[in-house]
């Protein structure tokens, strides 16, 4: 399981990258949807703060 914890700064490259569409946007950090995600991790090398992180 993936997610983003609260150092997100909604920078948006984690929506660009992910090719299942699973990133959206909460409040106040993103959010992935579980059922769309399919734990590629592109998402977690992209992040310029490190807020993705893996379970």
């Amino acid at each position: 399981m993936i997610y983003i914890d609260k150092e997100c700064l909604r920078c948006n490259a984690c929506v660009v990258v992910c090719p299942s569409e699973a990133i959206e946007e909460g409040d106040p950090i993103y959010k992935i949807i579980d059922s769309k995600c399919t734990s590629c991790e592109k998402c977690i090398p992209i992040c310029p703060v490190k807020a993705i992180k893996k379970k």
